[in-house]
């Protein structure tokens, strides 16, 4: 077998063991059909309402004082709009590697299978859309949230 071959398979393994790894783990995470169990830590992920679910949640277990909760707020803030900034800037090389994925993923398929994973990867695209586009960080409720479907037809 030659190299090239060689290293695609491996490569095609590992993207196979990872993507069921995180999906095994986030089922047993949560029993919740893949819904994450409260506010996401991901920054580039910040639900409506998550600023203010920390800051509650600070607030609340240290008993912060009016002038500590405004600084809080601010650092929040200003953090958040860093991690959007990161986020604007690194969007084409994450996308970049999550098509090389998706098609590494499809290399290793049947006809009949490629032709599944096509569909549900239209079916996403198509969602995804719908939702609003991940381009748009400005707002904090631009996120779709995940509806439980994670994979094509649950196959």
């Amino acid at each position: 077998m030659n190299q090239t071959v060689k290293a695609a398979l491996i490569l095609v393994v590992v993207f196979a063991i990872g993507g069921l790894a995180g999906f095994v783990g986030s089922k047993r995470l949560d029993g919740r059909s893949g819904r994450p169990l409260g506010p996401t830590l991901d920054p580039f992920r910040m639900e409506h309402g998550m600023l203010d679910h920390i800051h509650g949640r600070l607030t609340n277990s240290y008993d912060l004082s009016d002038e500590q909760q405004l600084g809080v707020r601010k650092i929040l803030e200003d953090a958040q709009e860093k991690y959007e900034a990161l986020f604007r800037e690194t969007r084409p090389t994450l996308e970049q590697i999550r098509r090389a994925q998706q098609m590494a993923i499809r290399e290793s398929m049947t006809e009949a299978q490629k032709e599944q994973f096509d569909t549900w990867l239209e079916e996403r695209r198509k969602r995804w859309e719908a939702r609003g586009s991940r381009g748009d960080r400005e707002g904090r409720g631009d996120r779709p949230r995940r509806d439980g479907n994670g994979g094509p037809g649950g196959h």
